[in-house]
């Protein structure tokens, strides 16, 4: 069987087989060869270097408080992109992290938008940095999985177990340990699931306890008090006033920036579940994205 030079590509010769060496026709070749080898190990060298550096930076905490949520999601994305065994596990995960922050920022820019109040400036820690872009990935996890297992050929029965390993594996992006949290964003996801259609290409219900309940947990991330004994609740809710009854008296929070134990308007509602089913849209969109992109 013929053999041909690694270097240029030309067929080898019985005397550049015994003498030169098996797989380059020249010494000249050999050279050539050697030197795009240093080069090629100088540039692996110089991206592995680069990406050190871009993960220790990831791990600064900033001095700015409004860099906080920033901050968190480069180290969500530096600790995912490590930990993906392979480009479907990297871009789903990033995707997730990216439809979280659209549906944090929009509720964020809503109520600022009703009561004028600069909602980053409340985030000036990184534990509630973190909360809030826990809280918005979970939103695009059931979203993720409602859509994944709509289609044919995935059993249902399997599903709270790939949210309950999501859950865990985006704690574990954010540097965080919590079980009760767990639990309680698989309680949010079956209560999602009350709300969404079983063909995936139909336009989900309202869904208001289920804004109710991610907005005042919203404003918990931001402010770092508790609204609701989220204890009391088993979901899904037997009720919208089952949930009402368990928000602490006048802690419950409105877009206006007031505080009371009404429901939410229905206007409110309306719009904020538009926000949250747009940012699944969004978390696809940069899916596809990522994933063609060559």
């Amino acid at each position: 069987m013929a053999k041909f030079c690694k270097n240029c590509g030309k067929q080898l010769g019985f005397l550049n087989v015994l003498f030169i060496e098996s797989s380059l026709c020249s010494k000249e070749c050999r050279i050539a060869y050697e030197t795009k080898i240093s080069e090629a190990e100088r540039k692996r060298t110089a991206e592995l270097s680069k990406l050190e550096e871009e993960i220790a930076e990831s791990k600064k905490l900033p001095n700015q408080q409004s860099d906080y949520p920033e901050a968190i999601l480069r180290m969500y994305l530096t600790r995912a992109n490590e930990s993906a065994e392979n480009r479907f596990m990297r871009c789903m995960w990033s995707s997730w992290a990216l439809g979280g922050v659209a549906v944090t920022a929009f509720l964020g820019g809503y109520s600022r938008g009703c009561s004028g109040r600069d909602l980053n400036a409340m985030v000036d820690s990184q534990d509630k940095a973190k909360s809030l872009h826990e809280l918005g990935i979970q939103a695009m996890v059931s979203r993720w999985f409602w859509k994944w297992y709509s289609e044919k050929g995935h059993p249902s029965e399997e599903r709270e177990d790939d949210v309950r390993v999501s859950l865990l594996n985006i704690q574990t992006f954010l540097d965080m340990k919590c079980k009760d949290t767990v639990n309680l964003y698989l309680g949010f996801d079956r209560e999602f699931l009350q709300y969404m259609p079983k063909d995936k290409d139909a336009k989900p219900p309202m869904a208001f306890s289920y804004v109710d309940m991610f907005y005042q947990r919203y404003w918990e991330c931001i402010t770092g008090e508790q609204i609701v004994d989220w204890a009391r609740l088993r979901f899904p809710l037997e009720s919208y006033g089952q949930f009402l009854a368990a928000c602490h008296h006048g802690k419950r929070c409105h877009p206006d920036g007031k505080q009371s134990d009404s429901m939410l308007s229905a206007a409110d509602s309306v719009l904020l579940w538009q926000g949250i089913i747009k940012a699944g849209g969004v978390m696809f969109d940069e899916f596809s994205k990522m994933y063609q992109k060559p």
